[in-house]
């Protein structure tokens, strides 16, 4: 177990000479900004219910403490959603199926109008496609909930992204 530590120590030495720092770190005012950025975003409201599921994991993430009342930035999702078989049977009945769903992000300055962010986002779950009825609504509703989770987090990491690259760049993201 002693024969770790250094061995740990070594491994974060490294990381720091390498220029590593941690994306949501508050370590300087530059990580700071970028963290109240997203923090600076309203979200529009997404059609129907997978929409309603992603728009609320990301004001969980984005505006943990409340939508800003004056938001710089305008966060808009477009979504669209298909179902894949995957495991089919001899009497063409499918067991198992994907659900894919897309989304077009864009990320408004509310002062401007102008588009100052746009990127894709997908998410893939799959889910078991059971004889009882209620077996696979109750299957594909968990997807729903799962996809609508992995689409936040990419969302979010790609728009911290952005704002971490506005800052470096030094160019304001506002």
């Amino acid at each position: 177990m002693s024969s770790f530590r250094p061995l740990l120590l070594g491994a974060l030495l490294a990381l720091g000479a390498c220029g590593f720092s941690p994306m949501y770190a508050h370590q300087d005012r530059e990580a700071a900004s970028a963290h109240a950025d997203l923090a600076d975003i309203k979200i529009r409201f997404i059609e129907n219910r997978l929409g309603q599921m992603l728009r609320n994991e990301l004001l969980d993430r984005l505006t943990p403490r409340g939508e800003p009342v004056s938001a710089r930035y305008t966060l808009v999702v477009r979504m669209s959603e298909s179902t894949q078989s995957l495991g089919i049977l001899k009497d063409e009945t499918s067991t198992r199926s994907n659900l894919i769903v897309n989304a077009g992000v864009q990320l408004v300055d509310t002062t401007t109008g102008r588009l100052v962010f746009s990127t894709p986002a997908t998410a893939q779950v799959s889910y078991n496609v059971l004889d009882a009825h209620f077996g696979t609504t109750a299957a594909k509703a968990d997807a729903e909930a799962r996809a609508a989770v992995e689409l936040s987090h990419a969302i979010v990491t790609q728009l911290a992204a952005y704002f971490s690259r506005a800052r470096a760049g030094g160019r304001s993201a506002n």
